[in-house]
């Protein structure tokens, strides 16, 4: 494809496949451009903002449309062994405040303006844990989801509970009259919910497995970024988030048994 940029007339002549854009997002081989002209239904400006990624070009083309006509250069370097042993982020910002604060004095000392010469710094290390702090922030958002789920679904097994009762009065009053206790009678009643919980865990269970399967297998295919789509359980986890289910939605049912079995009426004994 051509398209024109500033004047000049650019070729698409290949492409590269850069595999994870988060990684190419923390290396600044890509970045977000800046606000879109409007939105596509011409009301005010585009939430979305465009991705610019890197063109390469001819060094000519390049000068005529940033108006540098200076060198710039791109260099790798070893830190020494008291850097090495701070944190990559620390390091590169350690080694960074070092290397611009020499530039500056430099710029100083040959009557130059500062600014003139810059360096930034990026450590290796420090984008791929940046990479990795992204997608734990992603992950968490994510994972506060089911603590929502886990209220609504306590507050439904507590209103089933008040249903349950409401429509067995008949028959729980019967039960009471021929000698059953309150505490068998909220026995009844918990195992009812108990039954509930389970149901609600098999369930989001198997639809859990089934949608992040399935939309993995979907972003693997549209994207082809090489990720795997092979079903991983986090048994751990699972069995984390098992058991929180259990104690909240039991907790939540603790109330309205104890008010159902105080509704009860007195068992009479016969004389």
């Amino acid at each position: 494809d051509r398209f024109a940029i500033d004047g000049g007339e650019l070729e698409i002549c290949a492409v590269v496949d850069l595999n994870w854009h988060l990684v190419t997002s923390r290396a600044q081989v890509r970045t977000l451009a800046g606000k879109t002209g409007g939105s596509a239904a011409g009301r005010g400006p585009a939430p979305l903002k465009p991705t610019m990624g890197m063109a390469f070009t001819s060094e000519k083309f390049a000068r005529s449309i940033t108006g540098n006509p200076d060198k710039i250069n791109f260099a790798w370097v070893n830190l020494d062994s008291g850097l090495s042993a701070m944190h990559p982020l620390q390091a590169a910002i350690r080694l960074d405040a070092s290397l611009n604060k020499a530039i500056a004095e430099s710029n100083a000392a040959r009557g130059e303006e500062d600014g003139r010469n810059s360096l930034k710094v990026h450590h290796r290390d420090e984008i791929a844990d940046g990479t990795i702090a992204h997608g734990n922030s992603i992950l968490g958002t994510m994972a506060r989801i089911p603590f929502w789920s886990l209220v609504i679904t306590a507050s439904g097994i507590a209103a089933m509970l008040f249903a349950s009762a409401q429509a067995n009065k008949a028959e729980s009053n019967m039960m009471r009259a021929v000698g059953m206790t309150r505490g068998q009678l909220a026995a009844v009643f918990l195992g009812e919910a108990s039954f509930a919980i389970i149901c609600a865990i098999i369930t989001s269970l198997v639809l859990g497995v089934l949608v992040g399967w399935s939309f993995t297998a979907v972003t693997r295919t549209k994207l082809a970024a090489g990720i795997s789509n092979a079903i991983s359980m986090p048994w751990p986890a699972l069995f984390r988030g098992i058991a929180l289910m259990l104690a909240c939605s039991l907790t939540a049912a603790v109330l309205p048994l104890r008010i159902i079995t105080r509704n009860q009426p007195e068992r009479r004994r016969a004389k």
